[in-house]
């Protein structure tokens, strides 16, 4: 995972020379810079771009910081912002494990929170319904092609459509076409 996010504001803990009097022309140590892109490098080193800094290059991330300190943010502050910018939220309960949607957090530190995940879509799949011509034994129904005695058998022309839930994959209607 990267230190550095776009528009993460950094300041430069490290020079490109050792010459203090006469700064660097790519970066200058104690200068306040924003991120403007994060890439991963030669040998996996992260790399980040900055906005501000003279000439356009890349600098290893090791030689800045940010200026605010994360750490010190509340445990659910990237759930707080997304609240804050209208994303629906949902704790765990400790007693089902169940998550449940809340309109507004109290934000304790000891419940766990996320973001509502975006509901899956139903299923919908075609098949087709015949009437066998005979009375038949369940061996000779499955070497037809029927599952049981009153299956589905997969052929060109359906007739029948199921819908299953998204979430749960439970059957949620049956439509009998023409």
């Amino acid at each position: 995972m990267s230190k550095f996010k776009v528009g993460d504001k950094v300041v430069c803990i490290s020079s490109w020379s050792n010459d203090e009097v006469s700064p660097s022309r790519y970066r200058i140590k104690g200068r306040e810079y924003v991120v403007a892109s994060v890439r991963l490098g030669w040998g996996g080193v992260e790399q980040i771009n900055v906005l501000g800094a003279p000439g356009d290059c890349w600098h290893e991330s090791a030689h800045y910081t940010l200026t605010e300190d994360k750490s010190k943010f509340h445990k659910h502050h990237d759930l707080i912002v997304a609240w804050a910018k209208g994303a629906k939220i949902e704790w765990k309960s400790k007693v089902d494990g169940a998550w449940h949607q809340i309109d507004t957090p109290t934000w304790p530190p000891s419940r766990e929170y996320r973001i509502k995940p975006e509901p899956k879509p139903d299923v919908i799949a075609y098949t087709r319904a015949i009437m066998p011509d005979k009375p038949m034994s369940p061996q000779e129904a499955y070497e037809r092609g029927f599952t049981s005695w009153a299956s589905f058998v997969r052929v060109s022309q359906d007739n029948i459509k199921c819908v299953f839930d998204g979430e749960t994959g439970k059957l949620k209607a049956v439509e009998l076409l023409s």
